[in-house]
């Protein structure tokens, strides 16, 4: 019974992980039209006015650091290869999932030739015995 939880963790972490880049292939794109500069008091800052745009982390940072606003700003760039970086790593965990899994699976199906199924240890009756408690 615990095989079977530990297949389906390692099921759903995996699809968890391929959600994530199947959002960021179907994430909005900048467009440079919708930026604009304006000014709140002492300093003046860009705003993109798009609309409603589902962006995810990633494509925001990277796109947006290569605007004529934002160019040049490390923070940004930073930002979108840490992102890149996180989204790449997390499909060497889908790899690791897949190979985990199918050991799993394989033990399960074949009767333990490597994690081996212990009997259950039934408690004794100890009701007289106060030493046992």
């Amino acid at each position: 019974m615990a095989f079977s939880g530990l297949l389906s963790l390692c099921i759903i972490a995996s699809m968890l992980i391929l959600v994530s880049f199947i959002l960021h292939y179907t994430s909005a794109h900048v467009d440079s039209t919708y930026l604009r500069r304006t000014t709140d008091g002492d300093e003046p800052f860009t705003v993109y006015d798009g609309g409603v745009s589902v962006f995810d982390k990633e494509t925001w940072c990277c796109e947006l650091s290569a605007t004529s606003g934002f160019e040049g700003s490390s923070d940004l760039s930073r930002q979108c290869s840490d992102e890149m970086i996180s989204r790449w790593l997390s499909f060497i965990q889908i790899l690791l999932n897949m190979a985990v899994g199918s050991f799993i699976w394989v033990d399960w199906k074949r009767q333990f030739i490597v994690c081996r199924r212990t009997g259950v240890r039934i408690a004794e009756n100890h009701d007289d015995d106060d030493s046992f408690y």
